[in-house]
């Protein structure tokens, strides 16, 4: 993994070469990195646009890890949507910054 901005983790070489360009990133309510395929559908054949911004990014359309988080990220903010099952469910907060040990 390599860390791009204080926000955003690019995947490594291994997985881009199979699922193509990814991004993770901290979620503050499931307490996890979260991936983003950019390049190619994940298997479940989501893929989001990027606007290129790795220090206030935007993805879309929104991340959906269902049943458990359910969100936006729009310029460096996490809107997350009212079906998250965890306590930031209906909030919008900043992006976490990706410390050392949380890859």
């Amino acid at each position: 993994m390599t860390l791009v901005s204080p926000v955003l983790e690019r995947a490594d070489s291994g997985w881009e070469e199979t699922n193509g360009k990814s991004f993770l990133h901290w979620c503050p309510g499931c307490e996890c990195l979260h991936l983003i395929n950019i390049e190619k559908p994940n298997k479940q054949g989501a893929q989001w646009t990027f606007d290129g911004n790795v220090e206030a990014p935007t993805f879309s359309p929104s991340i959906n890890y269902p049943g458990v988080c359910h969100y936006f990220i729009h310029s460096g903010q996490i809107q997350f949507l009212s079906d998250c099952r965890h306590k930031l469910a209906g909030q919008t907060v900043p992006m976490s910054t990706i410390e050392d040990g949380m890859s």
